[in-house]
């Protein structure tokens, strides 16, 4: 079988040449090449962090505790492919309406911007408890990214663990500003010059007080 597959890739090269590359044109590094500007101002421990990993990047629910199922804590940041930020020249947008996703393609840093209405994304999620659909661009460049985001969960940290809330209580913890973790479960498709990439993806977001 694998055979196969060789051969009719090796066909669709030669019939089809944009066929297979197309995809990996627009393929973010993972992972991401963090410019100096971004990797200074995001020491500042700001929150909310937000970075968007493939799926599968990080270990299943780790056993339960009486507040709820115990979750893995947040994945290293080193792996993310891209991660959500405020913009170089606006250093004062608010970071829960998502404004800039900043990503790195081939080496190259981008930084693009929030499209449409700004809404604080994690509160409006963990209220509504339903997916949601954010897209950003950077006309200049001719790249642009969608990220189609499931229902959030949301834990909080309890003696050095993170245990999963129902959605009933989720929105409130936020609000009283415990030590949280957001993850979502969605798709991330960019395109570049009419190249596009999409994959299935994770994204957390990390606040303490």
């Amino acid at each position: 079988m694998s055979s196969k597959n060789a051969l009719y890739g090796l066909m669709l090269t030669c019939l089809w040449p944009g066929a297979v590359s197309a995809s990996t044109a627009a393929q973010p590094d993972v992972p991401m090449r963090v410019s100096p500007w971004l990797g200074d101002s995001m020491d500042s421990k700001t929150c909310p962090i937000v970075h968007v990993y493939l799926a599968g990047a990080r270990s299943a629910e780790a056993g339960s505790a009486e507040g709820g199922p115990v979750e893995a804590g947040p994945i290293e940041g080193g792996a993310a492919l891209a991660t959500v930020w405020r913009n170089r020249d606006d250093e004062t947008s608010a970071l829960e309406a998502w404004p800039t996703l900043h990503l790195s393609v081939a080496g190259t840093p981008y930084a693009l911007r929030r499209e449409g209405a700004h809404s604080d994304i994690e509160t409006l999620g963990l209220e509504r408890q339903r997916g949601q659909t954010l897209r950003w661009s950077d006309p200049g460049e001719k790249l642009s990214a969608e990220l189609r985001l499931g229902p959030p969960s949301l834990s909080v940290e309890q003696d050095g663990r993170w245990v999963r809330l129902p959605a009933a209580q989720a929105a409130q913890a936020r609000a009283e500003g415990a030590s949280s973790l957001t993850r979502w479960r969605g798709r991330l498709t960019i395109d570049l010059r009419g190249q596009r990439w999409s994959r299935e993806v994770e994204v957390e977001s990390l606040c303490g007080p």
